[in-house]
């Protein structure tokens, strides 16, 4: 009897074993870290179309007209990061993305400089340390819903998956920096509403716009009890944005728009502490 008890007992300890770190069909798992958010970038030159006369008329501006060698960068930022996790089978799951939306910066380089006479009267240097950050703080956000492929059975402590998706990303709270504000309603503002015949102080605004982007991810999961575990991954996500400065008189006619398309292509790390139930 004692030959065929220990058998049993051994078999059954090894069945529990290897279901009690499972990511069966049916599981939910909740997930809370951290996300590092490290942009690999690139910049079109700023484009700055003017408002029609009689702006162009006496200081003979183009209707449009690019700056060579300007151009955005954005920073880095860190962020806490909320995952939720749902298992369609034991290999199929989706995931949702959220967490609190990260804040950047951008920065500029390069000299806007208007043709024609416009140019010789006025223009706007991105580089100038003292206007930079242009941007001091803007917020992104990025939900993004994933469909992850899990390699393994379901019961192993270790699970290495991948994944496709799709996020919406748009931008909030941009803040100008003061500086950047002031530069650019003595220098380029003040002509173009001298040429526009619009006394009084310009005045500035940003915006980014917002856009679909798919989303590319990979990572690996590891139980350390039935219901806690570890997530470390990596993100990728194609993300474009036109970030446009506009420029206003007194009055709030639009003068002048300069825009460029960023590219920020961020790889973003996420390391996390995991609950299944």
């Amino acid at each position: 009897m004692r030959r065929i008890v220990k058998p049993v007992l051994a078999a059954v300890a090894a069945v529990a074993a290897s279901t009690a770190h499972a990511q069966y069909a049916g599981d939910n798992v909740a997930v809370l870290g951290w996300f590092h958010v490290a942009p690999v970038q690139s910049s079109s030159p700023l484009t700055t179309t003017v408002a029609p006369t009689p702006i162009n008329t006496p200081l003979r501006l183009p209707h449009s007209f690019t700056s060579p060698g300007t151009g955005l960068r954005t920073s880095s930022a860190d962020t806490v990061g909320l995952v939720f996790t749902h298992f369609l089978t034991d290999h199929i799951a989706v995931s949702s993305v959220a967490g609190v939306p990260p804040v950047f910066q951008l920065s500029g380089h390069g000299l806007i400089l208007p043709p024609g006479p416009a140019g010789a009267l006025g223009s706007q240097n991105l580089s100038d340390p003292a206007t930079n950050p242009i941007v001091k703080s803007v917020r992104q956000w990025s939900p993004a819903l994933i469909f992850q492929y899990y390699f393994r059975d379901g019961g192993a402590r270790f699970r290495p998956f991948v994944g496709v998706g799709v996020s919406y990303n748009w931008f909030s709270d941009i803040q100008l920096n003061p500086n950047f504000v002031r530069a650019t309603q003595n220098d380029l503002g003040s002509v173009l509403a001298a040429g526009a015949g619009k006394p009084g102080t310009t005045k500035i605004s940003a915006k980014a716009s917002a856009s679909w982007q798919p989303v590319f991810n990979a990572g690996a999961t590891y139980s350390i009890t039935s219901h806690l575990g570890i997530v470390a991954s990596v993100t990728y996500i194609p993300l474009r944005t036109t970030s446009s400065v506009i420029v206003k008189s007194a009055d709030g006619t639009e003068l002048a728009v300069s825009r460029a398309e960023l590219k920020a292509d961020p790889i973003i790390s996420f390391l996390a502490l995991s609950y299944r139930f």
